[in-house]
């Protein structure tokens, strides 16, 4: 069965409308989110990294690093900038021994 000469009406074209901007923003939210969660959990796993690498230094030396570059050392395979993935630098406390990022994501790591 063929509909000759049928035309959609203006409400049609508007909740479509509706219905394709609506998935975009919430497609959109969802990316926003999990690229949020996946540089939350870079960010958690590099602080672990330098953590770990500033400890090996500790018992190898007995003494703290004066800097993260001391810590890691020239033979390792992580090199900076030492940034994490949302682009804020890491600090390190040369007193304590410990790396912490800026990012208010990461605080508590």
């Amino acid at each position: 069965m063929e509909l000759k000469g049928a035309k959609r009406s203006f409400w049609e074209y508007v909740i479509v409308g509706l219905v394709v901007a609506g998935s975009l923003f919430l497609a959109l939210g969802i990316y926003a989110k999990r690229d949020f969660l996946c540089k939350a959990e870079i960010t958690r796993l590099e602080l672990l990294t330098l953590r770990n690498y500033v400890t090996a230094y500790f018992l190898e030396h007995r003494q703290l690093p004066s800097s993260i570059e001391e810590a890691v050392g020239p033979r390792s395979t992580v090199h900076g900038p030492w940034s994490d993935a949302f682009g804020n630098p890491y600090q390190y406390d040369p007193k304590k021994g410990w790396v912490s990022s800026a990012t208010r994501a990461c605080t508590g790591w």
